[in-house]
């Protein structure tokens, strides 16, 4: 019998909060800090550019995705470490010759889509994930507990080396830059609707879709916050509905919450997380036309030495799965 798997790094998350929270302790009572040792100053969460309406997505290539009439549409789930699973499914669909007209995805399916947008292969994605490590994500910020003296941020890290990552490749690309169409979907913090963007900033939207809550700083895009794109549609088909009236494959990897333990603050925070995201995807499959789910049963959300088995596992269970499905979808 398996055991039930912990969130990988929830240990050390855990102890820099309790670092964060000490460290705060003490700056209150000297009341003359305005950075705490290596802390990133607080972002503002004025937007950069005044645009009017909605400057992130655009009816004129939604209208010319509608129009599309052969092949088929991918959405990629959130998911963590889990969506390296996605870059495996783009492998098996390289091989056999089956391209998406277009690509949607939420959270860590934003990252993949975003990246096959860019026109990178899926041996090109693993390439560079090879230069990632936790240090890169995870850099501390101070928190806003209420304390009255110094200004602290919506989360405990900050969503800023995410997209400095980002940056690293896309630079200040827009979507109508892109050589593939793609489309993100995040989370309206004040109205807890999904977006969708289809248009402008790339490393901003992916950003905005893969800001965990209470977890990473959410980024402010034209004067509004926006979270993870799974809090509202952790598998955007109905996002992907919007755009085109193609077959949907749909890639599975929300994690599932009953194979969670939880005993950490950490463990709680992502529990409440996946459970309702969790559920808002099982309404959303539904409408899929193909859905391929690689059975991953013990990886979390935030480590990243599982990357290899979860990429391999992915392409192997889209291997057999569109062997046999393989007429839907052209």
């Amino acid at each position: 019998m398996q055991n039930k798997p912990r969130f990988p790094n929830g240990s050390v998350i855990v102890s820099k909060l309790g670092l964060i929270l000490s460290l705060l302790g003490s700056a209150m009572v000297l009341c003359a800090c305005q950075t705490v040792g290596n802390f990133v100053h607080p972002e503002s969460h004025k937007p950069t550019v005044k645009v009017k309406k909605e400057p992130w997505f655009s009816a004129e290539r939604a209208t010319r995705t509608q129009k599309m009439e052969e092949g088929f549409i991918l959405v990629l789930s959130g998911g963590g470490v889990r969506g390296f699973a996605h870059i495996g499914v783009l492998k098996a669909l390289e091989e056999l010759g089956l391209e998406p007209r277009m690509v949607i995805g939420t959270s860590a399916g934003a990252v993949v889509a975003a990246y096959w947008g860019l026109g990178y292969t899926a041996d090109q994605m693993m390439q560079r994930a090879e230069s990632l490590n936790n240090s890169d994500l995870f850099v501390p910020v101070l928190p806003n507990l209420g304390q009255p003296v110094l200004k602290g941020e919506a989360g405990v890290f900050s969503g800023q080396f995410l997209e400095r990552q980002l940056r690293r490749d896309f630079g200040i690309q827009t979507f109508e830059d892109l050589p593939q169409p793609i489309a993100i979907v995040a989370t309206d913090l004040e109205t807890g609707r999904p977006v969708v963007f289809n248009a402008g900033d790339v490393a901003q939207a992916v950003r905005a879709s893969s800001t965990i809550p209470g977890i990473f700083t959410p980024p402010s895009i034209n004067g509004r916050l926006y979270i993870d794109g799974q809090a509202s549609s952790p598998l955007p088909i109905v996002p992907a509905k919007r755009l085109s009236d193609l077959p949907i494959l749909a890639v599975d990897v929300v994690y599932p919450p009953e194979l969670a333990e939880v005993s950490t603050l950490t463990d709680l925070m992502f529990q409440t997380f996946l459970i309702s995201s969790f559920r808002i995807k099982e309404l959303e499959m539904l409408q899929a036309t193909m859905i391929i789910a690689p059975q991953l049963t013990n990886v979390g959300q935030l480590g990243l030495n599982d990357r290899h088995w979860v990429f391999k596992t992915g392409y192997l269970e889209a291997k057999e799965k569109l062997r046999k499905a393989e007429k839907l979808l052209k």
